[in-house]
Protein backbone atom coordinates (compact mmCIF):
# COMPACT_ATOMS: atom_id res chain seq x y z
CA UNK A 1 0.00 0.00 0.00
CA UNK A 2 0.99 3.57 -0.93
CA UNK A 3 2.75 4.72 2.02
CA UNK A 4 1.84 8.01 3.77
CA UNK A 5 3.77 11.25 3.06
CA UNK A 6 4.93 12.15 7.00
CA UNK A 7 8.00 13.56 6.06
CA UNK A 8 6.61 16.66 4.61
CA UNK A 9 7.70 17.48 8.20
CA UNK A 10 11.46 16.30 7.66
CA UNK A 11 11.88 19.69 5.86
CA UNK A 12 9.19 22.25 5.66
CA UNK A 13 9.11 24.95 3.73
CA UNK A 14 12.03 27.56 3.99
CA UNK A 15 12.56 29.85 1.50
CA UNK A 16 15.39 32.02 0.24
CA UNK A 17 15.91 35.51 -1.50
CA UNK A 18 18.95 36.49 -4.02
CA UNK A 19 20.73 39.64 -2.74
CA UNK A 20 19.43 41.32 -5.61
CA UNK A 21 20.42 44.48 -4.92
CA UNK A 22 23.62 43.37 -4.76
CA UNK A 23 23.38 41.98 -7.90
CA UNK A 24 22.32 44.91 -9.39
CA UNK A 25 24.67 47.03 -8.47
CA UNK A 26 27.80 44.90 -10.07
CA UNK A 27 25.85 43.01 -13.04
CA UNK A 28 27.69 44.66 -16.41
CA UNK A 29 24.28 45.74 -18.59
CA UNK A 30 25.89 43.06 -21.76
CA UNK A 31 25.95 40.02 -18.52
CA UNK A 32 22.09 40.16 -19.09
CA UNK A 33 21.17 42.42 -21.47
CA UNK A 34 18.66 44.74 -19.71
CA UNK A 35 18.67 46.69 -16.38
CA UNK A 36 16.21 46.62 -13.76
CA UNK A 37 15.57 48.66 -10.79
CA UNK A 38 17.05 47.28 -7.26
CA UNK A 39 13.31 47.14 -6.50
CA UNK A 40 12.40 44.81 -9.42
CA UNK A 41 15.05 42.61 -9.01
CA UNK A 42 13.97 42.16 -5.01
CA UNK A 43 10.40 41.38 -5.88
CA UNK A 44 11.37 39.30 -9.41
CA UNK A 45 9.09 36.83 -9.12
CA UNK A 46 11.46 34.70 -11.81
CA UNK A 47 14.07 34.48 -9.83
CA UNK A 48 15.04 31.31 -7.99
CA UNK A 49 15.57 32.65 -4.70
CA UNK A 50 12.06 34.13 -5.04
CA UNK A 51 9.00 33.01 -2.54
CA UNK A 52 7.21 31.18 -5.57
CA UNK A 53 9.81 29.19 -6.73
CA UNK A 54 11.06 27.97 -3.09
CA UNK A 55 7.56 27.06 -2.33
CA UNK A 56 7.18 24.87 -5.47
CA UNK A 57 10.49 23.09 -4.74
CA UNK A 58 9.82 22.26 -1.29
CA UNK A 59 6.46 21.33 -1.85
CA UNK A 60 7.25 18.93 -4.44
CA UNK A 61 10.32 17.43 -2.72
CA UNK A 62 8.84 16.80 0.81
CA UNK A 63 4.96 16.25 -0.29
CA UNK A 64 4.50 15.50 -3.67
CA UNK A 65 7.50 12.65 -3.64
CA UNK A 66 8.71 12.93 -0.10
CA UNK A 67 11.78 10.65 1.40
CA UNK A 68 10.96 7.07 2.10
CA UNK A 69 9.63 5.40 5.51
CA UNK A 70 11.37 2.89 7.15
CA UNK A 71 9.55 -0.31 8.15
CA UNK A 72 9.48 0.96 11.86
CA UNK A 73 7.46 3.67 10.52
CA UNK A 74 5.00 1.59 8.27
CA UNK A 75 4.14 -0.69 10.85
CA UNK A 76 3.54 2.23 13.56
CA UNK A 77 1.62 4.20 10.99
CA UNK A 78 -0.79 1.21 10.37
CA UNK A 79 -1.47 0.56 14.06
CA UNK A 80 -1.95 4.34 14.17
CA UNK A 81 -4.58 4.14 11.93
CA UNK A 82 -6.41 1.24 13.76
CA UNK A 83 -6.47 3.57 16.61
CA UNK A 84 -7.41 6.75 15.00
CA UNK A 85 -4.40 8.70 15.69
CA UNK A 86 -4.35 10.81 13.09
CA UNK A 87 -1.87 14.14 14.37
CA UNK A 88 1.66 14.86 13.87
CA UNK A 89 3.73 17.64 14.73
CA UNK A 90 6.64 18.55 13.00
CA UNK A 91 9.37 21.34 13.29
CA UNK A 92 12.60 21.72 10.48
CA UNK A 93 15.76 23.97 10.65
CA UNK A 94 17.59 24.32 7.35
CA UNK A 95 20.57 25.93 6.34
CA UNK A 96 21.37 27.42 3.05
CA UNK A 97 24.45 28.68 1.33
CA UNK A 98 23.84 31.12 -1.27
CA UNK A 99 26.59 32.26 -4.32
CA UNK A 100 25.27 34.65 -6.80
CA UNK A 101 27.47 35.10 -9.32
CA UNK A 102 28.34 39.00 -8.95
CA UNK A 103 27.74 39.26 -5.46
CA UNK A 104 29.59 37.81 -2.44
CA UNK A 105 27.99 34.69 -0.45
CA UNK A 106 25.35 34.94 1.72
CA UNK A 107 23.74 32.53 4.58
CA UNK A 108 19.88 31.44 4.78
CA UNK A 109 18.58 30.61 8.43
CA UNK A 110 15.72 29.00 8.51
CA UNK A 111 13.18 26.94 10.49
CA UNK A 112 9.13 26.01 10.78
CA UNK A 113 6.86 24.44 12.60
CA UNK A 114 3.65 22.08 11.02
CA UNK A 115 0.44 20.40 12.05
CA UNK A 116 -0.90 17.53 9.77
CA UNK A 117 -4.40 15.06 10.11
CA UNK A 118 -4.63 12.04 8.58
CA UNK A 119 -6.62 9.57 7.71
CA UNK A 120 -7.20 6.63 5.81
CA UNK A 121 -7.31 8.56 1.96
CA UNK A 122 -6.66 11.96 3.13
CA UNK A 123 -4.00 13.92 4.59
CA UNK A 124 -4.46 17.64 5.50
CA UNK A 125 -2.67 20.04 7.28
CA UNK A 126 -1.40 23.80 7.40
CA UNK A 127 2.64 25.16 7.39
CA UNK A 128 4.35 27.76 9.01
CA UNK A 129 7.87 28.82 7.16
CA UNK A 130 10.68 31.10 9.00
CA UNK A 131 13.62 32.22 7.43
CA UNK A 132 16.23 35.15 7.59
CA UNK A 133 18.77 35.71 4.67
CA UNK A 134 21.97 37.41 5.73
CA UNK A 135 24.32 39.01 3.32
CA UNK A 136 25.99 42.27 3.75
CA UNK A 137 24.44 44.68 1.99
CA UNK A 138 20.70 42.69 2.60
CA UNK A 139 18.74 41.66 5.37
CA UNK A 140 15.18 39.46 4.75
CA UNK A 141 12.65 38.28 6.94
CA UNK A 142 10.33 35.74 5.18
CA UNK A 143 6.97 34.55 7.11
CA UNK A 144 4.00 32.40 5.48
CA UNK A 145 1.36 29.83 5.66
CA UNK A 146 0.71 26.76 3.31
CA UNK A 147 -2.44 24.84 3.86
CA UNK A 148 -2.46 21.63 1.61
CA UNK A 149 -4.51 18.73 1.06
CA UNK A 150 -3.77 15.06 -0.30
CA UNK A 151 -5.69 12.68 -1.70
CA UNK A 152 -3.97 8.45 -2.04
CA UNK A 153 -5.69 6.41 -4.38
CA UNK A 154 -4.47 2.54 -4.42
CA UNK A 155 -4.27 1.17 -7.85
CA UNK A 156 -2.57 -2.46 -7.02
CA UNK A 157 -1.22 -3.28 -3.36
CA UNK A 158 1.87 -1.68 -3.47
CA UNK A 159 1.36 0.83 -6.44
CA UNK A 160 -0.83 3.78 -5.73
CA UNK A 161 -1.86 7.66 -7.20
CA UNK A 162 -1.52 10.61 -4.84
CA UNK A 163 -2.83 14.05 -5.52
CA UNK A 164 -2.03 17.32 -4.02
CA UNK A 165 -3.62 20.32 -3.68
CA UNK A 166 -2.21 23.94 -1.60
CA UNK A 167 -2.56 26.97 -1.07
CA UNK A 168 0.13 29.39 0.25
CA UNK A 169 0.51 33.41 1.20
CA UNK A 170 4.09 34.64 2.38
CA UNK A 171 4.98 37.77 3.36
CA UNK A 172 8.89 39.27 2.94
CA UNK A 173 10.51 42.26 4.33
CA UNK A 174 13.75 43.38 2.85
CA UNK A 175 15.62 46.19 4.53
CA UNK A 176 18.83 47.58 2.58
CA UNK A 177 20.76 49.92 4.41
CA UNK A 178 17.79 52.57 5.96
CA UNK A 179 15.11 51.42 3.17
CA UNK A 180 12.48 48.57 3.71
CA UNK A 181 10.32 46.99 1.45
CA UNK A 182 7.25 44.64 2.09
CA UNK A 183 6.30 41.96 -0.50
CA UNK A 184 2.94 39.37 0.18
CA UNK A 185 2.78 36.91 -2.63
CA UNK A 186 -0.06 34.56 -3.10
CA UNK A 187 -0.61 31.43 -5.18
CA UNK A 188 -1.09 27.63 -5.39
CA UNK A 189 -0.72 24.84 -7.30
CA UNK A 190 -1.90 21.18 -8.28
CA UNK A 191 0.32 17.94 -8.52
CA UNK A 192 -0.12 14.02 -9.22
CA UNK A 193 2.40 11.01 -8.09
CA UNK A 194 2.42 7.52 -8.74
CA UNK A 195 4.74 5.73 -6.60
CA UNK A 196 5.43 1.75 -6.50
CA UNK A 197 5.83 1.13 -2.68
CA UNK A 198 8.13 -2.76 -2.13
CA UNK A 199 9.53 -4.00 0.97
CA UNK A 200 12.71 -2.99 0.53
CA UNK A 201 12.59 -0.26 -2.20
CA UNK A 202 9.95 2.41 -3.68
CA UNK A 203 10.17 4.38 -6.77
CA UNK A 204 8.25 7.83 -7.64
CA UNK A 205 7.38 9.86 -10.68
CA UNK A 206 5.44 13.46 -10.02
CA UNK A 207 3.75 16.16 -12.62
CA UNK A 208 3.32 19.61 -10.84
CA UNK A 209 2.35 22.98 -11.86
CA UNK A 210 1.67 26.09 -9.40
CA UNK A 211 0.85 29.79 -10.26
CA UNK A 212 1.65 32.29 -7.96
CA UNK A 213 1.41 36.23 -7.92
CA UNK A 214 2.48 39.16 -5.86
CA UNK A 215 1.90 43.03 -5.01
CA UNK A 216 5.43 43.95 -6.28
CA UNK A 217 4.00 46.11 -9.16
CA UNK A 218 6.63 45.06 -11.30
CA UNK A 219 5.91 44.49 -14.74
CA UNK A 220 5.66 40.14 -14.62
CA UNK A 221 4.56 39.78 -11.12
CA UNK A 222 2.80 36.34 -12.25
CA UNK A 223 4.33 32.81 -12.71
CA UNK A 224 3.78 29.66 -14.36
CA UNK A 225 5.96 26.41 -13.11
CA UNK A 226 5.87 23.06 -14.37
CA UNK A 227 7.63 20.29 -11.99
CA UNK A 228 8.49 16.85 -12.88
CA UNK A 229 10.61 14.41 -10.57
CA UNK A 230 11.65 11.25 -9.74
CA UNK A 231 12.73 9.74 -6.43
CA UNK A 232 14.12 6.32 -5.62
CA UNK A 233 14.72 4.64 -1.95
CA UNK A 234 15.76 1.68 -0.10
CA UNK A 235 15.13 0.81 3.03
CA UNK A 236 18.07 -0.89 5.54
CA UNK A 237 16.72 -2.80 8.45
CA UNK A 238 14.04 -1.93 10.60
CA UNK A 239 15.09 2.07 11.56
CA UNK A 240 16.98 3.75 8.51
CA UNK A 241 16.17 4.41 4.90
CA UNK A 242 17.81 5.97 1.92
CA UNK A 243 16.02 8.33 -1.04
CA UNK A 244 17.56 10.08 -3.24
CA UNK A 245 15.98 12.79 -5.99
CA UNK A 246 15.87 14.71 -9.00
CA UNK A 247 13.49 17.66 -10.11
CA UNK A 248 13.32 19.64 -12.98
CA UNK A 249 11.42 22.30 -13.11
CA UNK A 250 10.43 24.64 -16.10
CA UNK A 251 9.00 28.31 -15.71
CA UNK A 252 6.87 28.83 -18.93
CA UNK A 253 5.83 32.30 -17.97
CA UNK A 254 4.92 34.41 -20.71
CA UNK A 255 7.26 37.01 -19.54
CA UNK A 256 7.60 41.07 -20.87
CA UNK A 257 11.13 40.54 -20.02
CA UNK A 258 12.22 36.65 -20.19
CA UNK A 259 15.00 35.30 -18.04
CA UNK A 260 18.20 33.92 -19.62
CA UNK A 261 17.45 30.91 -17.97
CA UNK A 262 14.26 29.34 -17.80
CA UNK A 263 15.07 25.70 -16.66
CA UNK A 264 16.90 24.01 -13.81
CA UNK A 265 17.30 20.61 -12.03
CA UNK A 266 17.15 19.86 -7.52
CA UNK A 267 19.29 16.93 -7.46
CA UNK A 268 19.72 15.76 -3.83
CA UNK A 269 19.93 12.62 -0.64
CA UNK A 270 17.80 12.19 2.17
CA UNK A 271 18.54 9.73 5.03
CA UNK A 272 15.85 9.08 7.23
CA UNK A 273 15.81 6.96 10.74
CA UNK A 274 13.12 6.14 13.19
CA UNK A 275 14.65 6.93 17.23
CA UNK A 276 11.27 5.25 18.52
CA UNK A 277 8.03 4.40 17.35
CA UNK A 278 6.94 7.81 17.61
CA UNK A 279 9.27 9.89 16.73
CA UNK A 280 11.77 10.07 13.74
CA UNK A 281 14.41 12.12 11.69
CA UNK A 282 15.53 13.28 8.21
CA UNK A 283 18.69 14.66 7.61
CA UNK A 284 19.03 15.98 4.01
CA UNK A 285 21.28 17.92 1.02
CA UNK A 286 20.42 19.52 -2.19
CA UNK A 287 22.56 20.92 -4.83
CA UNK A 288 21.12 23.09 -7.79
CA UNK A 289 22.33 22.55 -11.13
CA UNK A 290 21.50 24.38 -14.44
CA UNK A 291 21.60 28.06 -13.46
CA UNK A 292 24.30 30.41 -14.55
CA UNK A 293 23.99 33.68 -11.90
CA UNK A 294 23.75 31.05 -8.79
CA UNK A 295 25.07 28.52 -6.79
CA UNK A 296 22.62 27.31 -3.50
CA UNK A 297 23.99 24.41 -1.68
CA UNK A 298 22.01 23.26 1.23
CA UNK A 299 21.13 21.17 4.24
CA UNK A 300 18.45 20.56 6.23
CA UNK A 301 17.63 18.39 9.53
CA UNK A 302 13.64 17.46 10.77
CA UNK A 303 12.26 15.94 13.32
CA UNK A 304 8.25 14.62 13.72
CA UNK A 305 6.59 13.67 16.35
CA UNK A 306 3.09 11.59 16.21
CA UNK A 307 0.43 11.59 18.80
Amino acid sequence: MLSKKWCLFASVPVFTLIPQLAMAQQFPEEEHHHTVSEEALVSSIESYAATAQQTAAIIQQFLILPAIKTRTEMDEAAARQALQLPQSFGAALRYQNIDPKYAEDGDLYGGSLAMMWDTEALTYGVMVPYDNLDFNNLDANRIGVVGFGQFRQEIQQSLGMTYTGYLNYNNTNVSVGSKDDDINNYGGGLAAALTMDRESYVLGASLAYQYNTDDSNVRDDEQHLLKTGLKTGLRFGEMTALSLYGIWTLDFTDYDIDPEDDDYFEVGAELTASLSDTWGLTFGAKDLIGLDYINVQEVYLGSIWKF
